[in-house]
């Protein structure tokens, strides 16, 4: 049985060199994604202008998500999962760490995938922190993300996925080239935010690709959401999995178009 020890998490803030969240810089990204076991994921949030709040949930190997508890060092309380991100600083937080849960492979597989899921937002965090109902140690990803996609309805934050990979004990934590991955760029039109979601969460997850972060807007331009994904297949192939995976959904009538010149896929779901 997969567990995760949420008692705690130690939070440190590292006084670095301010840097900007550039259009080619990940908001937030692993300090290292591949992992041996034992080891404790670390996530790095870019410095920005103004102060922010975010929410943090992991995402495991077993189809789960739980809530990332911080721990309080003045007062040793819980102060999770949604902490506050100050201005003008980079933050590394250790997701993990004495007495907080430890990283170790948990399917009895060579290697486990799972992420960090972070809500990020420069407004009010009201409701980001209660994704896993009151009592309840985890709720399956697909539950999470619909409770997600009903709170970006009436709040504004943006969505991160945050993937990292776990090597079984002996075994060296494997390396996934990122520069020899495209960056596509994907759209997806009629298709509600809570599809959207699961799609990035199986392209994170549950594929063998770059371990690479994907940031989602809730927001919708004219009926279309959209996101980047670091794919090691071209964007051909990739357009097909995409179709699978929609209809895997329970989807019907999924169409895929775009520019495999300029790695732009376009998909077309069912009007509801």
């Amino acid at each position: 049985m997969r567990r995760l020890l949420l008692a705690g998490v130690l939070l440190s803030i590292v006084m670095a060199r301010p840097v900007s969240a550039g259009p080619g810089e990940p908001e937030i990204a692993m300090v290292a994604a591949a992992l041996a076991s034992g080891a404790v994921p670390e996530v790095r949030i870019a410095a920005a202008p103004g102060p922010r709040s975010a929410a943090f949930y992991a995402r495991t190997a077993d189809g789960k998500v739980q809530a990332v508890r911080f721990l309080n060092r003045l007062t040793d309380g819980e102060t999770g999962p949604v902490i506050p991100v100050p201005a003008n600083k980079e933050q590394i937080l250790r997701i993990g760490g004495s007495p907080g849960y430890f990283v170790a492979a948990r399917t009895g597989l060579a290697l486990d995938r799972e992420a960090i899921i972070v809500l990020l937002t420069g407004e009010a965090p009201d409701g980001l922190d209660g994704l896993v109902p009151s009592g309840r140690a985890s709720v399956p990803a697909d539950r999470f993300f619909r409770n997600v996609a009903a709170l970006s309805r009436h709040r504004s934050f943006i969505v991160h996925i945050v993937p990292y990979s776990i090597s079984a004990p002996g075994i060296r934590p494997s390396l996934f080239k990122t520069s020899d991955a495209e960056n596509i760029a994907l759209s997806f039109e009629r298709a509600t935010f809570e599809t959207v979601l699961m799609i990035a969460d199986i392209l994170s997850v549950e594929t063998a690709g770059p371990l690479a972060p994907i940031m989602i807007d809730p927001a919708e331009e004219g009926g279309v959401f959209r996101f980047r994904y670091r794919s090691v297949e071209p964007a051909s192939l990739l357009g097909d999995r995409l179709v699978k995976m929609a209809e895997g959904l329970g989807l019907k009538r999924v169409r895929i178009s775009g520019d495999a010149s300029v790695d732009h896929l376009r998909l077309s779901f069912q009007a509801p």
